[in-house]
Formats: structure tokens, sequence, C-alpha cells
């Protein structure tokens, strides 16, 4: 049986469920996507690996951060979230783009901005895009589902006329200084809304699904994907899952439980670095990260009174990395330490 495969990118605006709906696709021990309800919670662009033995076809999955509007987010940070999103899809070896949108929030103009933003990109690339609707769990009435999809078809679908019209326009101002008739321009004008044509008609396909439920709308998803696959070598081995490196997975596990436990900015400002991996025994290994803050302040709200809140992240990091080494190396157990230092100014 020859093998087969696809190659997937996952955007989507702030907050619309795009890591979730990722980690559906693994193996608990192996979702690390991290998750949180707070925006842009994904920092960097990177590969997650499903392979279907039965079926002899892998998929890879390119998950980023959100498309956001530079304009409303003047931060570097945000500017850096907004290239990634983008060099996602800007590449020839991706077949399918997952524009994932939450069903349940407004249809506001930022995101509106962010679904043209990927539907131009798919325009430029030749790229199938799916759209998924996510978070229909929290949509009573179902049958809201269906003008939602026709608002957002229509603000996907582009047209040629925008192009041909401001050509026209360009000409009739040039022929205007000439003093040539106007009637000239009038038939270009009607001769151009007879050459539109559409260039983007919709997505290709549209899904609704509760990624959070993993419910049977992600199931027919996932079998989509598997009847999009074609024969192709695999670019990995069938036991991996991920091309991020250990101190890559650590952070993002333990990036996870930051943004779902501290408020505001501080989950955005602490830097993380794995500074120690020590073999205790054959069977136990210590695992030391360092956060680094700018200010006393919230290195205190990082301990908590009594180091309690750090510790409970520990406690949770703690369960989630053995599971992951030992499926990965066969650790019995793994212990985290967790330091918190000021950052050093420059």
């Amino acid at each position: 049986m020859a093998t087969k495969i696809l190659r997937v990118s996952i955007v989507r605006s702030p907050n619309a469920g795009k890591s979730t709906l990722l980690n559906c696709f693994f193996p608990s021990q192996q979702q690390i996507a991290a998750v949180s309800p707070k925006y842009n919670t994904t920092r960097e662009q990177y590969r997650g690996v499903f392979t279907d033995m039965e079926r002899q076809t892998q998929i890879i999955f390119t998950d980023t951060p959100g498309i956001v509007q530079q304009a409303e987010n003047r931060k570097r940070y945000f500017r850096t979230l907004v290239t990634e999103a983008v060099d996602s899809i800007d590449q020839e070896s991706i077949d399918i783009v997952l524009l994932v949108v939450d069903a349940a929030a407004k249809l506001s103009n930022r995101r509106k901005n962010s679904m043209l933003k990927v539907r131009d990109l798919c325009i430029q690339q030749n790229v199938d895009l799916f759209l998924i609707l996510n978070k229909i769990d929290y949509i009573k009435n179902k049958r809201e589902l269906l003008p939602l999809t026709n608002s957002i078809n229509d603000i996907l679908k582009y047209e040629e006329i925008d192009i041909i019209s401001k050509n026209v326009n360009q000409n009739k101002k040039m022929e205007k200084k000439k003093g040539k008739n106007n009637n000239n321009n009038e038939k270009k004008i009607k001769q151009s809304k007879k050459t539109n044509k559409i260039l983007f008609n919709g997505p290709s396909e549209v899904h609704y699904i509760s990624a959070k439920e993993n419910d049977d709308g992600v199931d027919i998803l996932k079998e989509s994907l598997f009847n999009r696959a074609y024969e192709g070598e695999w670019q990995y081995d069938e036991d991996e899952f991920t091309e991020l490196d250990d101190n890559d997975i650590i952070a993002e596990i333990i990036r996870e439980q930051l943004f779902q436990t501290y408020q505001k900015e501080i989950p955005y400002i602490v830097e993380q670095m794995t500074t120690n991996k020590d073999h205790i025994t054959p069977e136990h290994l210590l695992l030391e990260q360092t956060f680094y803050v700018p200010r006393e302040s919230m290195r205190r709200v990082l301990h908590g009174k009594n180091f309690s809140v750090i510790n409970k992240i520990r406690k949770k990091c703690e369960k989630r990395l053995t599971e992951l080494y030992n499926e990965l190396y066969g650790y019995e157990k793994v212990t985290l330490r967790l330091v918190v230092k000021l950052k050093k100014s420059r």
C-alpha cells in the first residue's frame, strides 16, 4: 500500500480554538499545543505530525499564532505573531488551510480583516481553504449557524471587478486630459463588467465542530482530510509527532499553565528558559525552568502567597511531563523545578 501525505496549515483569528483542534488529532500524552481562554497563547509556528499506520497516511499540521491586525497591536510581540501566521501559508508546500473561526463570537471588522488576509494568501498560493466554525457548543439555536456561514462566504468571495474598475477609472482621467469623447470610456466600463470573473468562490468545505468536546464534527473533518491525502513519501518517521525539541515541548506545556493561571499581561511578558536537566536515576528526570520577569512585583505575583501559585503550576506540569517523557523515553518520574528571576536590564 502506497504511503500518502497531506500538509495542512491551521490559522485563525485570535482565541478561536485552533490549538484545541490540533490536540484532537493526538493522544493525551502527545497534546503539546498550549491551550487557554486568552488571546494568542501560541507564540511560535511549529509542526505537529499525525501518522495513521492503518491508512498509511501522514498529515503534517503547521500550528501558528492567530492573525491579528498590526495597527491594533503595536507591540513588537504582536507584529511577530502576524509574520509567523502569514509565513505558514506563504509557502508552496501547504495543501490545505484550515481557517478556524469562533462561531460564538461577534463577526467584528477585525475578524473580517483577518479572514480576508487568509483568503488573499490562499489565492496567491492556489491553496484550498476549509472554513472551520468552532465552539458550536456555545450556540443554543443551531439554525443561527446557516446565516453566519452565508455571511462569511460572502466576505471570502473575491471578484476581479475592483481591479478592472480601478484601471478603467485611471484611463478615464487620462482621456479627459486629452479632451477625448467620454463615450469611449463608458463603453470600456461596460466591457469591464462583462470580463469580470470570480477568482475565489468561498471555502472548498465548511465544517461545524466543538474542538473542546472533540465531537462528531471533528471526526468528519478528520475523515475529509484523510480523503484529501495523496500518494507521497512521508517527511517524518512514524513515531515522530512534532519537530519541536525537548526544550520547546517543556516550554509549551508550562506556557499553557501560565496562561490558564495568571491574569492580564503577565503570561505575555514572562520569558522562559530550560536551565537544567539532570538524570537522577535512569527512571527519574529532574527539569528546571527559569522564568525571567522585568519587575519585582511580577515575581511576587508569580510566586503567590507562600509560593502557593507557582507550586500549583509545578504539580500540574509535572503530571503532564511525566506522561510525555514516559511515552517518549520510558521515564517513570519527572520532577520539575520552577525558578523566577528578574531580567537584567541591558
